[in-house]
């Protein structure tokens, strides 16, 4: 087993960024409900987030630069409802390869999903008399 020596230069170097093409990703993700053989699901096709869903990533980032309303914005970025943009997001924030990709934002969402929650359920054990 032959060992390598890095330079300092190459270890400082930022990793490049490995393009992969659309068309093949799609067609190494695999419907693990229709197979019986065993997958490998350490491939690297398989644990990519699809481009609307790094976007929307992205949008989340710095949303609050653009002047305007956030359901303008997500209106006219992302051509769906903003009620839809939110299903999508909060499935989105679940997701292991979300935090792989943008842990800070993927961490702020759900710190700001958990007090939302809270918060609606201290309303719901509040108890009205009814006269």
């Amino acid at each position: 087993m032959a060992m390598e020596q890095l330079s300092l230069e190459q270890l400082t170097r930022p990793r490049e960024q490995v393009a992969v093409p659309q068309s093949s990703v799609e067609d190494q993700i695999v419907d693990l409900s229709q197979s019986s053989e065993a997958v490998d699901v350490t491939d690297s096709a398989v644990l990519l987030l699809s481009p609307r869903d790094r976007r929307i990533l992205a949008f989340e980032r710095q949303w609050f630069c653009n002047a305007g309303s956030k359901e303008a914005e997500i209106s006219r970025q992302f051509g769906i409802s903003p009620t839809r943009y939110f299903q999508i997001l909060n499935g989105l924030i679940d997701d292991p390869r979300a935090m792989r990709e943008s842990p800070q934002v993927v961490s702020r969402l759900r710190r700001l999903r958990l007090a939302r929650r809270r918060i609606r359920g201290g309303r719901r054990h509040v108890l009205r008399n009814r006269v």
